[in-house]
C-alpha cells in the first residue's frame, strides 16, 4: 500500500501519484502506472523463488467457447462453464446440451445456491438452498476476432478442428465496441400489465416441481400437452386440486397470469435436463402427476440421486 501512496483502481492498472523519488517521472507530468499483473510476479518471485504467473491448462483442437467464461471440448476433456450448474450431467451430456441449443440460443435452469448473510440478516432464518430461475446465453464473447479468407482458415485446418481461427483483439475498446454491437440484437420480454421479473425466484420447494411440469405442459414435451387440459383453466384445475389434497402451501396465487409468463419465460428455450432437486414435496407432486400421465417420465427432469 505504501508503494501504490493512495492510487486509484483504473481500467487494468492502477494510476498512483507522481512521485518524486520516482526517476523516470520527476520531469513528466504522467501519473505513475503500475501493472498489477508485474507486482504479482515480483512478490511470487520473492515468496517462491518463480515468477510465473500464467499456467497453459489445455492445448488442443475441438474447443467451444461463449460468454462470460465458457470452453468445453470431448478432445481435452474440457468441462469449464461459468453460468450454468452442470455438476449433474457428465462431458457428453453437457457437449450434447450446448452443441444442440447452438449459438444464440438460451439454456433454461433451475440454479441452487445458499441463501445470502444479507438475506438472512433481513428476514432472519437459516442457512437453506435458495432455488430460483436462470437462463444462460450461448453467445460469442467478443474477445478475439474471428479470421476470414486467410491461410489459418483453409480447408484442411476446417476439416481438422471443426472450428474457425481467431486472433486477440488489438484493445480493451475493440472488444467493448463489438459486445456492444452485439446486445443491439437481444429484447427483453415485455408485458404491460405484469412484471416478468418477480417470477424468477421460488417461494416454496413444491413450486419448482410445479413450474416445472407447467413448462412441459406449455411446451408440449416430456409425453403431455395443452391439448390435454381444458385451457388454462384445465390446467390450473389439476395444479389446485393437488395443493388443495396436500395441504401444502405454496405461498403464491397460481393464475392464467402466472401460467401466461412461465410461456413467456420459456418460449424458444432449450431446457437443461434433470434441474429439478429430489426434495419430498416435488416427488409426492411427480407422483400425482404420472397417476393420470403414464408417460411423464421424471427421470428427465429430476437430478440423478
Amino acid at each position: 500500500m505504501d508503494l501504490l501512496a493512495g492510487g486509484k483502481l483504473g481500467k487494468g492498472v492502477v494510476v498512483s501519484p507522481m512521485k518524486p523519488s520516482t526517476k523516470a517521472f520527476e520531469k513528466s507530468d504522467e501519473p505513475l502506472k503500475l501493472s498489477l499483473l508485474k507486482e504479482y510476479r515480483k512478490m511470487r518471485k520473492i515468496l517462491s523463488g518463480n515468477a510465473s504467473s500464467l499456467e497453459l491448462k489445455h492445448e488442443g483442437c475441438g474447443l467451444m467457447s461463449w460468454t462470460t467464461r465458457g470452453q468445453l471440448s470431448i478432445d481435452m476433456g474440457l468441462k469449464a462453464i461459468t453460468g450454468l450448474q452442470t455438476r449433474d450431467l457428465d462431458l457428453s451430456e453437457t457437449w450434447g446440451l450446448m452443441s444442440a441449443s447452438g449459438l444464440g440460443n438460451t439454456v433454461s435452469f433451475a440454479s441452487t445456491s445458499l441463501r445470502s448473510a444479507i438475506d438472512i440478516y433481513k428476514k432472519g432464518g437459516h442457512v437453506t438452498m435458495d432455488y430460483r430461475d436462470r437462463d444462460f446465453r450461448i453467445l460469442y464473447n467478443n474477445n478475439r476476432v474471428v479470421i476470414e479468407n486467410s491461410i489459418e482458415n483453409s480447408i484442411e485446418n476446417s476439416i481438422e478442428c471443426g472450428l474457425l481461427s481467431t486472433r486477440p483483439v488489438k484493445s480493451v475498446e475493440d472488444s467493448l465496441t463489438q459486445r456492444i454491437y452485439s446486445r443491439l440484437t437481444r429484447s427483453s420480454l415485455y408485458q404491460k400489465y405484469t412484471s416478468l421479473k418477480s417470477i424468477n425466484t421460488y417461494k416454496s420447494n413444491l413450486e419448482i416441481g410445479i413450474r416445472a411440469f407447467l413448462k412441459d405442459v406449455l411446451n408440449g414435451r416430456n409425453g403431455v400437452s395443452m391439448s390435454l387440459f381444458n385451457g388454462y383453466k384445465g390446467l390450473l384445475e389439476f395444479v389446485h386440486k393437488y395443493v388443495y389434497v396436500s395441504g401444502e402451501k405454496l405461498q403464491r396465487s397460481l393464475d392464467s397470469s402466472y401460467v401466461s409468463q412461465i410461456k413467456m419465460r420459456s418460449l424458444n428455450k432449450v431446457p437443461k435436463p434433470r434441474m429439478v432437486p429430489r426434495l419430498p414435496s416435488i416427488i409426492k407432486f411427480f407422483d400425482y402427476v404420472k397417476e393420470s400421465f403414464k408417460d411423464y417420465d421424471t427421470s428427465l427432469i429430476l437430478v440423478k440421486c
